[in-house]
């Protein structure tokens, strides 16, 4: 309860909707609408809902109603609603909550900055997000990319921008998107992380292969192996994984580090021995060289006395390849392979 003269911060549900923007004088009075209650001024038509009456509010709060009242505490408002948002926003978004123009507030972020602001141009798009979100932000690739490698000790890659998104909540988010990879930009510049292929890997992370997972890297390019031209089932290689103790976590890195060496070719999930792709190849070309035609996927299961999938995966990887194009029902040589 208020006594009069009196003045406090406080929230007002409405039974209503009603167009409001911030800087708006209002009354309240009575149901009779013939006693005056109190008055005030708006200081935030998108409050969040706080169920905690901490310090750290109180003060936002009363910076709140200072950057609301006084039009030259324009920053002091956009600090406060990027760190409503919490998260990387265009400057126009922010404009638009404020009604103000997205230039005047990018010139504010700019002239009156005090380091809680960041500001990045992408895309002929100013790009806004408050230094405590853009540190943890940035505490957090690094502290994915930690996690990655202890998963992944083998594999030298780490993990492109795109598999943050969905970590961040970026996915619908273009402003998250270009903000993520300035961000990355900018811990590569620092020598925190380094390019791993195509992907971001922390600076100092090394691949390290004990003895027991060497012998079970060689035990699975084996079973591989012996599939010979035959598409490995594998089902059946997580229940004789399982028995050489190899969880399917394990499992799986195991095949993307074998893959990375150039034993096994993947394609659409399946994989093959590398030798078993190379003799298959060799075997098509020849064959190829003197079909000008091509020949049919049939076959082709005659020429490697193999399954029908086996040979839909070889004619994949050869079309991935560029040594051959499917016509109709034919597959031909093209001019690399004939090279």
């Amino acid at each position: 309860k208020l006594k009069p003269g009196e003045t406090a911060i406080v929230q007002i549900h409405l039974d209503k909707p009603a167009v409001l923007i911030n800087s708006d004088r209002f009354i309240i009075r009575n149901s009779s609408n013939n006693l005056t209650l109190g008055g005030g001024s708006i200081i935030d038509v998108f409050p969040l809902h706080h169920k905690k009456r901490t310090a750290k509010l109180i003060e936002n709060l009363n910076d709140l109603v200072e950057a609301t009242l006084n039009s030259d505490k324009l920053f002091n408002l956009v600090k406060i609603e990027l760190k409503k948002e919490n998260i990387p926003v265009f400057a126009e978004y922010i404009a638009e909550k404020l009604s103000r123009s997205t230039e005047e507030i990018v010139e504010e972020c700019k002239n009156n900055n005090d380091g809680s602001i960041h500001v990045y141009l992408s895309a002929a798009k100013q790009i806004l997000i408050s230094d405590d979100a853009h540190k943890d932000y940035r505490n957090k690739v690094l502290e994915i990319l930690d996690q990655w490698h202890q998963k992944n000790r083998i594999l030298e890659e780490g993990l492109d921008t795109r598999e943050y998104y969905g970590k961040f909540g970026f996915t619908k988010n273009e402003a998250g998107k270009y903000y993520l990879d300035t961000l990355m930009q900018q811990l590569l510049k620092e020598g925190l992380i380094k390019k791993a292929g195509n992907t971001f890997a922390l600076a100092e992370h090394s691949v390290k292969i004990d003895p027991k997972t060497r012998e079970q890297l060689i035990w699975l390019e084996n079973v591989i192996k012996n599939e010979g031209m035959d598409v490995p089932n594998l089902e059946k290689i997580e229940e004789l994984a399982l028995s050489e103790k190899i969880k399917k976590d394990k499992l799986k890195m195991m095949l993307k580090y074998l893959a990375r060496q150039n034993k096994l070719v993947s394609y659409q999930g399946d994989f093959l021995h590398t030798a078993v792709v190379e003799k298959a190849r060799s075997m098509l070309v020849n064959v190829l060289k003197d079909k000008e035609r091509g020949i049919n996927e049939k076959e082709i299961r005659l020429l490697l006395n193999s399954t029908k999938k086996f040979v839909k995966l070889i004619v994949g990887i050869l079309i991935e390849e560029g040594i051959v194009y499917q016509k109709t029902f034919y597959i031909i040589l093209s001019e690399k392979g004939k090279e």
